[in-house]
């Protein structure tokens, strides 16, 4: 994603990528959102783990936080376009 993010900052085009991945070049003016009435407002993530591992309290921590973040306004893709 950080290749795509790059080239749109550098005005190759558009991307669509998470608004956490985007979030600072938007902050700063590098990007600015565009096409928002197109934006699909769900995604997927999938966390893997090597089948012989358990499901250990860190694991499980991280799993809960990263569905704690990427619910809401932070799971919804947008697309961006050089400012």
């Amino acid at each position: 994603m950080e290749a795509v993010l790059a080239a749109c900052i550098s005005g190759l085009g558009l991307a669509c990528v998470p608004d956490f991945v985007a979030r600072s070049a938007v902050d700063n003016g590098s990007l600015r959102a565009v096409l928002a009435e197109h934006t699909r407002m769900e995604g997927t993530f999938q966390i893997l783990w090597p089948p012989s591992r358990h499901e250990t309290p860190r694991l499980r921590a991280f799993i809960d936080h990263l569905a704690l973040r990427l619910t809401g306004a932070l799971a919804h893709e947008m697309r961006f376009q050089a400012a």
